[in-house]
């Protein structure tokens, strides 16, 4: 009997059995690829996402974000493949065969240094979004402290930075590196693994309970500067609201329609105004 296609994942034992261990756990690797790939994506995205709207909507500021977002998916799905591949000459081997051959060792190598490209790029996108972010916040709250008497602490800021830029995802990221790299030798590799995928899931829990906070703070029947010093600075990134309106209608009277599209997110100043009147053939 011979231990087929060792790995860095080492068993005791040469049985038929242990070699069926292995390829389930290379099966299940191919698995975890696919939903990591697409958590990832998710996450991510929705870093780059805050980023453009606390930025100001500023596209060439986030254009590096997404380049590095489809390089490191790229990465990601290029892992995926030769852990397909591992898989398969796994799979064909001989229980005769001692020695991996070299296309399999190739393939490891492979999975290895694109996996640490693909979790590289994660980690860049959200350190930049984190310090693109960071500014903006500062610049944020240093107005408010020109504008107004009471400021909220440096603790609410930093609070803000870590829940719009998911500073929880990178630090697992991070974690997750030294790992893979053998950087730092952790006493659960599994945990390290499953770290990522964990967090983001937190980052846009927290981003939605923050964004529900501060729309529950919302009095729709008050407008003043006072109500607006009370609101949450979690706020939905809304699109135009369109305001229509007309007056009695009655037969072979001019419909004089005024539509204007406000901008929630710039002060309520109109973006666009437009006026149509057409001639009504309706009975009231």
């Amino acid at each position: 009997m011979a231990d087929v296609l060792v790995n860095n994942r080492t068993y005791p034992g040469e049985t038929e059995s242990i070699l069926h261990e292995k390829e389930l756990n290379d099966l299940l690797g191919c698995i975890i690829d696919i939903i990591v790939n697409i958590v990832n994506v998710i996450a991510d995205g929705l870093v780059i996402w805050r980023c453009y709207i606390v930025c100001g909507r500023r596209l060439a500021l986030v254009t590096v974000l997404i380049v590095l977002l489809v390089t490191g998916t790229a990465l990601g799905w290029v892992a995926f493949i030769f852990d397909i591949r591992a898989y398969k000459i796994r799979m064909s081997a001989p229980l005769s065969e001692l020695l991996p051959p070299d296309n399999f060792i190739w393939s490891n190598y492979m999975i290895t240094y694109a996996s640490i490209g693909f979790w590289t790029a994660s980690a860049l996108i959200n350190l930049l979004a984190t310090i693109f972010m960071g500014f903006q916040i500062k610049r944020v709250y240093a107005e408010r402290k020109r504008t107004h008497a009471a400021c909220k602490s440096n603790m609410s800021l930093v609070l803000n930075l870590m829940i719009e830029s998911g500073f929880i995802y990178l630090v697992s990221i991070i974690v997750f590196i030294l790992y893979s790299t053998g950087v730092t030798a952790f006493t659960n590799g599994e945990m390290a693994n499953i770290m990522p995928c964990i967090s983001a899931g937190i980052s846009p829990t927290f981003l939605a309970v923050f964004l529900a906070l501060g729309n529950s703070n919302r009095d729709p029947n008050t407008s003043s500067a006072a109500q607006v010093d009370r609101l949450s600075d979690w706020q939905v990134a809304r699109a135009p609201v369109y305001n229509l309106s007309f007056s009695g209608v009655e037969e072979d009277m001019w419909l004089s329609i005024h539509v204007m599209a406000m901008d929630d997110d710039s002060d309520g100043r109109p973006i666009q105004e437009v006026s149509n009147r057409e001639r009504c053939a309706c009975r009231v």
